[in-house]
């Protein structure tokens, strides 16, 4: 009986999951959960790089977009700043939904208008980086990139994230954030969260309204 029990449950949760969808448009409004998966990709229940060309797939496929909702617990912060810049350059809004951290608050920031849902809370941290990506990274690009040894791929992806975080911290300034808030954002530790008020939010320039 037990195990009849558990199937069902494992089944329901299962079906539950799959009717979750990661993009979907309603009206104006296309919808951004960056928990759901989408077909033909690893399911990792966080912002990806090939979100960057189905966000854009989608302003260009669905003209009446005028707002994005977005729901997430970040990712790929890289892939964040482009779907970011490509928000701001289709002057469309955005509205955070839920829990909208690290990386989620990055492409948020995009939004012509930036607006908080009722149940809406953003979350803010250091960039992070992870040590499987880069070990494979440096195994499959190390005879290409001719890196001699560990240690200069180190310089290397240190300047990379370095002149990724120049990119991010001008686009935070681009979008009228308080010079306060950005340096808040980079004290705060990479396994901790930041959690600023809406009175905060709204003073620094992060939400609009």
């Amino acid at each position: 009986m037990k195990s009849v029990i558990l199937l069902s449950l494992l089944m329901a949760l299962s079906a539950h999951a799959s009717a979750q969808t990661r993009y979907e448009v309603a009206g104006d409004t296309l919808y951004f959960d960056m928990r759901a998966a989408e077909p033909g990709y690893e399911f990792t229940r966080q912002l990806e790089q090939y979100d960057v060309r189905i966000l854009s797939e989608h302003i260009f496929e669905h003209p009446e977009i005028r707002k994005l909702n977005i729901t997430g617990p970040g990712g790929h912060m890289q892939a964040a700043l482009e779907m970011a810049k490509d928000l701001a350059s289709h002057n469309i809004d955005t509205i955070a939904s839920g829990e909208c951290f690290s990386a989620c608050t990055l492409v948020f920031l995009g939004g012509k208008s930036r607006t908080l849902g009722n149940d809406a809370k953003l979350g803010f941290h250091r960039q992070w980086v992870s040590d499987k990506e880069h070990k494979e990274n440096y195994t499959l690009y190390k005879d290409d990139m001719e890196w001699n040894d560990e240690f200069e791929y180190l310089m290397y992806i240190y300047n990379k994230l370095n002149s990724d975080l120049v990119a991010q911290l001008s686009f935070m300034n681009d979008q009228g954030l308080s010079f306060d808030f950005i340096i808040r954002t980079l004290e705060t530790e990479v396994l901790d969260m930041w959690f600023p008020t809406q009175e905060e939010l709204l003073a620094s320039g992060y939400i609009t309204e």
